[in-house]
């Protein structure tokens, strides 16, 4: 039976100084910074201000490990921080319900059997002084609900999602929940005293329902599933018990929508789709019809992200996108002012709200631009005062780190693709070593936010290029589905075109090129090496997928269907299971003719280790020139100081071995 532990010890801590004027040592040029100093973990996660603006949660780096840190950002106190161990958990989210007592989820991976391995989340709630601290669900307390629809034997108390449906403004002391588990009901609702950790259930586990909403009272309104491979929705509106169910709603198939929060009655939602336009737009969605309605915000380049509204009395105040940087579409004139503010007293940088307080006085921001990480600051909008809390980064100056610039070529198909292009400071910027650092996902994209990354190689003297190639997220559904079933073609292919342009603008020395990447970038950078050996120098894969009948089984295994169907869309296509091999790697390593370098996380709950085990035992079988690190305890990132330095050395020292750079 699952065991899950979280130790609360809070411990006093002493900074050398008040944390905004950190001592950093000074440097003349960015290859005399330290690796250490690029792979230090930024101060900046998980960020939640407590109502009365004077308490800050954060996720703080502490003697090179993250962990859960609560400020009290009065001055004469701001050096003396409380320390809450969570031992070996996650902190995923931080939640301030009053000005004394904090929500926290976090996770950890556990075994759903001898081979699988899933990312388990939690939910406890607790005192600032650490007092009252309680587990909010247990299988004891699910287990007064389980009837016959499921068994508490162990694997029932997986959780995969304990999502907050609602804080329930009218009822403080309770929050509304959503659970969902691995094995056993896919979805059930509950109402639990955040006190004493009393439950109460709204709405019984089903196998088919996987998502609800709740309004801004805490009312249920929609929940929506896939069965038999269809998708549904059920609604209802005003003060009914009764639900309406729409069978294979084509509007919820292939993630088209998504609900994003309720509208000012109690039969409109807001929700984000591109059913009718290419990116994603922003709509009314009548609860009563299940139809879009009012379209009230699109932008024709790139995918709306989100909406911001106020948690007071759920205004919305702006939509958000991403260009090279996050944008703003603004609905309310006061938040818009408030913003461009804020910007005016900085302004160099660009700016992004952490986190604000309930009553919209209090708020987090951070500055930062593509060459410097920033700084946290506390704004108070009734003083108008902006205070610095700490730089993000200290030791990395940004008068030494190196421009990016907002870049496009074409591929050979003529499809233009964008990305970012670095370029060392303290070079010419011409015929360099050049590295081709690709994002995972696919479905995601890069863009011009600092990243620790980019700059380190930049300061060791390779231009880097970050290609958002075909198949990447937030230009559109067109853009996107380009690269479906193109895995091994064509999306290797634009990363080809980025060297031919790149050496055709005199910048790189086609002789010195290495892929980089991670996740699905770590899959690229195998194939790469695999198919087009005498266009790169070396390979460096983080977290790859190599074998694709193995990943498609795991997500069988762990009943993923609406996943399953996805990746057969998207990535696998027609090909059957014993195809699978022609878009596998590892199924092409007598191919490989470069130094490859893997490096994984044995924790990792997303792509198993089990990839880069085979991929290396093959590879050693081929006698090929190759290296494999094993993270141990590191996840499905680098989330961790002590790995991240452990990959950023392995990163310099392969790269300066096969290209050359700085050391």
């Amino acid at each position: 039976m699952l065991r899950a532990f979280l130790f609360f010890v809070f411990l006093a801590f002493s900074l050398a100084t008040n944390p905004s004027f950190a001592q950093t040592q000074s440097y003349t040029s960015a290859r005399e910074i330290p690796m250490e100093v690029f792979a230090q973990l930024p101060k900046l996660e998980d960020v939640s201000i407590s109502p009365n603006g004077r308490y800050l949660a954060i996720v703080y780096p502490v003697q090179g490990e993250a962990k859960f840190v609560i400020f009290d950002l009065a001055k004469e106190n701001a050096g003396s921080p409380q320390i809450i161990d969570t031992g070996k958990a996650e902190v995923n989210w931080i939640k301030w319900l009053s000005n004394d007592r904090l929500l926290l989820n976090y996770g950890f991976y556990a075994h759903l059997n001898k081979k699988d391995r899933v990312f388990q989340t939690r939910l406890m709630a607790f005192n600032r002084d650490g007092s009252g601290a309680i587990q909010l669900i247990t299988p004891e307390q699910l287990g007064r609900f389980a009837g016959s629809s499921y068994n508490l034997r162990g694997l029932s108390f997986y959780l995969e999602m304990d999502r907050i449906l609602s804080y329930l403004p009218d009822d403080p002391d309770h929050i509304l929940i959503q659970l969902n588990f691995i094995w056993g009901p896919d979805a059930g609702v509950y109402k639990i005293n955040v006190n004493n950790g009393q439950m109460e259930q709204i709405t019984e586990p089903e196998n088919t329902t996987f998502y609800w909403e709740a309004d801004h009272k805490g009312k249920l309104r929609l929940g929506y599933g896939f069965r038999n491979r269809h998708y549904f929705v059920q609604t209802r509106v005003g003060n009914s018990s009764k639900w309406k169910v729409f069978e294979d709603h084509d509007l919820f198939r292939d993630s088209d929508l998504e609900p994003i929060a309720f509208g000012f009655d109690d039969k409109t939602m807001i929700v984000r789709s591109n059913h009718e336009t290419d990116t994603y737009a922003l709509y009314k969605f009548d609860l009563e019809t299940a139809t879009l309605g009012e379209k009230i915000y699109e932008n024709p380049d790139y995918d709306t992200d989100d909406l911001i509204t106020s948690e007071a009395n759920g205004e919305i105040l702006a939509a958000t996108y991403t260009e090279d940087y996050q944008e703003y579409y603004f609905f309310n004139e006061d938040y818009k002012k408030m913003l461009e503010g804020i910007k005016a007293a900085l302004p160099a940088m660009r700016i992004a709200i952490q986190d604000s307080s309930p009553d919209f006085r209090f708020h987090v921001v951070r500055s930062y631009s593509s060459f410097d990480p920033g700084a946290l600051y506390l704004y108070d909008d009734e003083t108008k005062d902006l205070s610095i809390i700490w730089e993000v980064m200290p030791g990395l100056d940004p008068a030494l780190m190196s421009e990016v610039k907002s870049v496009t070529y074409l591929a050979r198909d003529g499809l233009e693709i964008p990305g970012y292009l670095t370029v060392p400071k303290e070079s010419d910027g011409k015929n360099l070593p050049t590295i081709i650092l690709v994002h995972g996902g696919p479905w995601a994209r890069d863009d011009m936010v600092f990243n620790a990354e980019v700059q380190f190689l930049a300061s060791r003297g390779y231009a880097v290029l970050q290609p958002n190639f075909r198949g990447s997220s937030g230009f559109g559904k067109e853009f996107e589905e380009k690269g479906y079933v193109r895995w091994a073609g064509t999306m290797q292919h634009d990363l080809l075109d980025a060297i031919e342009w790149l050496a055709a603008e005199g910048i790189t020395d086609k002789q010195r090129v290495c892929i980089v990447g991670g996740s699905y970038g770590g899959y690229a950078a195998l194939m790469s090496a695999a198919k087009f050996s005498e266009s790169y120098q070396c390979a460096f894969a983080f977290a790859p997928v190599t074998d694709m009948y193995h990943r498609m089984q795991r997500m069988r295994n762990n009943r993923a269907e609406a996943a399953y169907d996805f990746w057969k869309k998207a990535v696998t296509g027609r090909l059957t299971a014993n195809s699978y091999n022609k878009i596998a790697p590892i199924k092409y390593v007598k191919d490989i003719e470069i130094p490859v370098f893997l490096i994984h996380g044995d924790e990792d709950g997303n792509v198993d280790i089990e990839h880069s085990k085979r991929m290396a035992k093959a590879l050693k079988r081929a006698k090929k020139d190759y290296q494999y690190v094993i993270l141990e305890g590191a996840g499905h990132g680098v989330v961790e100081e002590k790995h991240r330095v452990i990959y950023f050395r392995h990163l310099e020292n392969f790269l300066a071995k096969h290209l050359g750079g700085g050391q």
